[in-house]
């Protein structure tokens, strides 16, 4: 099964960048970083969570006159203090989407954007105990877990812009994994910093995640959608740096990932056992380096 293969690849990152040199922090020790390889002003954030599938990426993205922080991850241990290590310059932070292991650390930030279509869902995950996501492999302490907070945050849109100074970040909405999920794209590398939506591991269009407003946009019909809109403007991006899995993906997987939703949309019972993680719903499909994880009532 490709599949397969290409999680193996995933797992073989995953010990690899345990060993290689990063930028460590002693006011935290749960995140290292690395440059860009193409630009020393993106600086990629590294959360290992011990387990391969939920070690999550954040991205800095640095300017002339301001910085553009891309999700804050679990909210365990001091995010600020490394930012503040990083650049002199006022930070925003851009949600790629609401869910936990991209805002835990929402509340030690001024400026936080999420697009306006997940912020009643991170609303209401932050009214209970289970929307709380937390690494279950990870050892730390309560003391090290940032506090939520209900503070404000800006609502954003499709093609919104952030100019940083000598670079424009631009908004692409891109649902299925959640109503308002959102890809970036830098105008300075042509990087798609692409969130959950694209990434080296599958994309998932599942039924565990709440559908309560915009449930029409939390399938694989949308996402396709929303592929097939943007695709003259993704197709001249030359990087995708995602927030889970490997950096630096080929621009393939793009147009990968359009046949991918593509098959499921014309065959959707065609679908492989999906036995990763055994919590997740068991079905996936593959096509080419692209895969989606996704439940039958999530497809239309």
């Amino acid at each position: 099964m490709r599949w397969k293969e290409l999680m193996q690849q995933q797992d073989d990152f995953a010990a690899e960048i345990r060993k290689q040199d990063a930028i460590k922090f002693s006011s935290n020790p749960f995140i290292k970083a690395f440059c860009n390889r193409l630009d020393p002003n993106i600086i990629h954030l590294y959360f290992d969570d011990g387990n391969s599938g939920g070690s999550v990426w954040m991205h800095l993205i640095c300017g002339e006159c301001g910085a553009l922080l891309l999700d804050t991850g679990y909210g365990i241990g001091n995010l600020k203090s490394v930012i503040e290590q990083l650049t002199d310059k006022p930070v925003s932070v851009f949600n790629t989407h609401w869910h936990g292991d991209h805002t835990g650390g929402n509340s030690q930030f001024e400026n936080v954007y999420m697009h306006e279509f997940d912020i009643p869902y991170w609303k209401e995950s932050l009214s209970c105990e289970a929307g709380r996501m937390l690494p279950t492999t990870l050892a730390f302490s309560q003391d090290a877990v940032i506090p939520l907070s209900d503070k404000f945050v800006r609502a954003v849109h499709d093609e919104m812009t952030f100019n940083l100074g000598g670079r424009i970040e631009t908004i692409v909405h891109m649902p299925g994994h959640s109503a308002g999920n959102c890809m970036v794209i830098d105008s300075k590398t042509e990087i798609l910093f692409s969130g959950d939506a694209i990434l080296s591991t599958p994309t998932l269009v599942i039924d565990g995640f709440p559908a309560v407003d915009h449930a029409e946009l939390l399938t694989v019909e949308a996402f396709h959608t929303a592929l097939v809109q943007h695709m003259k403007q993704l197709n001249k991006v030359k990087w995708l740096c995602p927030s889970h899995g490997r950096l630096m993906l080929s621009n393939k997987y793009v147009s990968a990932m359009q046949h991918c939703t593509e098959e499921i949309l014309k065959a959707p019972d065609k679908w492989e056992r999906y036995d990763y993680i055994p919590s997740l719903p068991g079905m996936i499909r593959c096509v080419d380096d692209a895969m989606i994880v996704y439940t039958l009532n999530r497809v239309h």
